[in-house]
């Protein structure tokens, strides 16, 4: 059997597994990963354009490296990995030499990792190639969710933020291909990241800064939770009081112009039309009652200004 029929049952053959065998709580190492660190390697591989048997073992690697996922824990799935790609290269006829350097390939892969030969540093490269791209905020939090299924607790994102730093910086691409493709993005998200936990720490020392604003003053956190309630009601009666003094003010205004008004409708009465009510009897009605209204107007404005 020919490399490329062998690399066609490969992806046929993971691709089946993680379909036969679905683990939901893999939300990082799943076949998008898989699919995602085969397309690296076949990108970096192409570089360095491989022999053939090379570029077999680097595309199978690529796909056999976390299928031990399906069937392990996360500290055996390498060997385990090992093992079904083992089975597999016999079953196809492949040959002990294709067996050797995908097992070379895919041990290299484990934390921290440690690649001796260009195909173990390219598949290296391959499994984290995302570090230096823009997808490493998504995976990030893909890996996040894996580890909170994992344990069964929720992960701090500060605490997590602080892991994810220290797995960048000491992560390092081991093919000259990537230091130079990757390594600016690599150092974009670290620089990402590191913002990110400075905000954290500020906002923690403005939380820690708060109680001893109190204490220096020589009061208790108590004491001040005491004072909260009695000083909202002193603010609630400030209010209060302003705003009865300004509606008072108001009141007193308008009672002025009620009071001068009515006053100089009452001297416009006495002095210039009683003097034609001998004239016109018919006045004396409504001059009357201009009369009386503009008194009860003037005693009502004199009550409000009381």
């Amino acid at each position: 059997m020919s490399y490329t029929e062998l690399m066609i049952n490969a992806a046929s053959y993971v691709r089946d597994t993680y379909s036969e065998n679905k683990k939901p709580e893999l939300f990082y190492h799943c076949l998008a990963h898989t699919e995602n660190t085969v397309a690296a390697a076949e990108k970096i591989a192409d570089h360095y354009q491989l022999e053939e048997e090379d570029y077999a073992a680097v595309y199978l690697s690529a796909w056999f490296h976390d299928i031990g996922y399906l069937f392990t824990t996360a500290e055996l799935h390498e060997e385990k990995g090992i093992d079904l790609a083992a089975q597999f290269i016999l079953q196809q006829g492949g040959e002990e030499s294709l067996i050797a350097k995908v097992k070379e390939c895919i041990l290299a892969t484990k934390m921290p990792q440690n690649p001796v030969s260009l195909i173990s540093r390219i598949v290296c490269d391959a499994d984290l190639f995302h570090f230096g791209t823009e997808d490493f905020e998504a995976t990030n939090k893909q890996v996040r969710k894996e580890m909170e299924a994992r344990f069964g607790k929720k992960i701090p994102g500060k605490l997590w933020r602080i892991k994810a730093l220290e797995i960048l910086n000491s992560q390092k691409f081991h093919t000259v291909y990537c230091q130079a493709l990757l390594q600016k993005g690599k150092q974009v998200n670290l620089e990402r990241i590191q913002k990110k936990i400075e905000e954290d720490n500020k906002e923690q020392a403005q939380k820690d800064r708060k109680p001893n604003t109190t204490v220096e003053s020589g009061e208790t956190n108590a004491d001040a939770e005491k004072k909260k309630p009695t000083r909202g009601v002193e603010t609630m009666f400030r209010t209060t009081s302003t705003n009865h003094l300004r509606l008072s003010e108001m009141a007193d205004t308008k009672a002025n112009i009620m009071i001068t008004v009515n006053s100089i409708i009452a001297s416009i009465l006495v002095s210039v039309l009683f003097r034609k009510l001998e004239e016109d009897h018919r006045l004396i009605i409504p001059a009357l009652m201009f009369l009386i209204t503009s008194l009860v107007s003037i005693v009502f404005a004199i009550l409000v200004t009381r």
